[in-house]
């Protein structure tokens, strides 16, 4: 989406660059954090039809982004600031130019907006209590003192692009830049030449820029800010704004310097997500990342699987390694038993929608959760597979004495984490 917004404003010779020279803080949080995507999937959507209409005039693509920005409210927390600077801006266009071609452009959207956002204003009349709950919980005024943390995560999120990005391992490898340095500097200098203009896609800059910034600095969590995820709509105009440095930079350089310019920018990005961000081990303590790799093994093949409950109930990645910075940040996700077992179900895609919750966890298809005795009586017959957890001894001399086929189930560090024998 955001490479048809870009579309929209930018040149052809600059566009495969503007769109990697923004890809670092986008391509952080794709892996984990799908709710906020979505969200920053239709703002992008949202603006670029909004756009549209403004410059063709026609009421309809208004209508949609109105549509569009009231979907996203469905998505994450953030995306109730990302309307709202987005209405701001509508308001503010129409203050500005007086003129009833945009007072129709702003009917349009508004009424997108409530026919999309009706059901989610129902539910905060019938329960505000609970609409509020997460913001109040993370307020920053339930602080010893909301000023002080106020001014810091001020100067934090205005850094977080070159300084020091966000610390939760979810949303960004712990400490890392939003931005690489090269991708930073053309968002400054695109953002000196906005400020310089008196015009529409200014006045689009300061709502969007500033407003979706204040989810974070009116925030508190441990890990700290900045906090990349409650501000994940600064993604949106920040990738305009480094496009605004960018065009500016081949106007003045010539295509042979842009080459020379994306050429690192492609391969730092490339290194982080691809190099950097495989060893995030702090992001797999997070997310309690064990489920997923037994369930995607279970997932190989049609087998029955026999898991041994002691082993693979159990997790494992509790305590930061030491050589983590921001340990204190990136505390584990500790998950009940039950919900342990759902996840790994969910992912072996055995989960049978035909059936209820209890069904599933009770006798989920061709799984078997077992004590580790049941099997040193007696292991199954015919084909099947049996995790359990590496450097069992018992199990794995009985598995080779059997002529199983052993192989191990690596952790995010390559070293064994579960063992997986099978029978054919």
């Amino acid at each position: 989406m955001e490479t048809e917004l870009a579309g929209k404003v930018a040149s052809k010779r600059s566009l495969p660059v503007w769109i990697a020279a923004s890809a670092t803080i986008a391509i952080a949080m794709a892996g984990y954090g799908w709710d906020v995507s979505l969200m920053l999937m239709m703002f992008a959507l949202a603006i670029w039809l909004l756009l549209v209409g403004m410059q063709s005039g026609r009421i309809f693509y208004s209508y949609c982004s109105g549509i569009a920005a009231g979907v996203s409210l469905y998505s994450y927390l953030g995306a109730r600031i990302a309307v709202i600077s987005l209405a701001s801006f509508i308001a503010l266009e129409c203050a500005a130019r007086r003129e009833r071609a945009m007072y129709r452009q702003a009917a349009a959207f508004l009424v997108g907006l409530l026919i999309a956002a009706y059901p989610f204003f129902c539910y905060y009349l019938s329960a505000p209590a609970e609409f509020w709950a997460r913001t109040s919980e993370v307020s920053v005024f339930n602080h010893e003192h909301p000023l002080r943390m106020v001014l810091n995560n001020i100067a934090s999120h205005a850094l977080m692009f070159h300084w020091r990005g966000g610390t939760f391992a979810r949303d960004n490898y712990p400490g890392l830049p939003m931005m690489d340095p090269l991708s930073g500097l053309l968002l400054v200098s695109g953002l000196v030449i906005l400020v310089r203009k008196a015009d529409t896609f200014r006045r689009f800059m300061a709502c969007t820029i500033v407003l979706n910034f204040l989810s974070g600095i009116f925030s508190a969590s441990q890990e700290g800010a900045p906090y990349i995820y409650r501000t994940a709509a600064v993604i949106v105009p920040a990738f305009l704004a480094t496009g605004a440095g960018l065009e500016w930079f081949a106007e003045k350089a010539g295509p042979r310097k842009l080459l020379i310019l994306a050429a690192p920018i492609v391969v730092l990005n490339l290194y982080f997500y691809f190099s950097l961000e495989r060893k995030n081990i702090a992001a797999m303590r997070v997310m309690a990342y064990e489920p997923r790799l037994i369930g995607v093994d279970v997932a190989r093949d049609n087998l029955p699987v026999w898991l041994v409950i002691p082993d693979v109930l159990t997790q494992t990645e509790l305590h930061s390694k030491p050589a983590e910075e921001y340990a204190n940040a990136n505390p584990a996700v500790l998950l009940p038993a039950a919900l342990w077992k759902l996840a790994i179900i969910n992912f072996s895609g055995r989960y049978d929608i035909h059936q209820t919750l209890s069904e599933n966890l009770a006798h989920p298809k061709d799984m078997y959760f077992v004590e580790p005795s049941v099997l040193t009586a007696g292991l199954p017959q015919g084909p099947a597979k049996i995790i359990f957890k590496s450097g069992n001894p018992e199990l794995t001399r009985t598995a080779d004495r059997l002529a199983g086929s052993v192989r191990p189930v690596p952790d995010i560090l390559g070293e064994p984490l579960l063992t997986v024998a099978e029978f054919r």
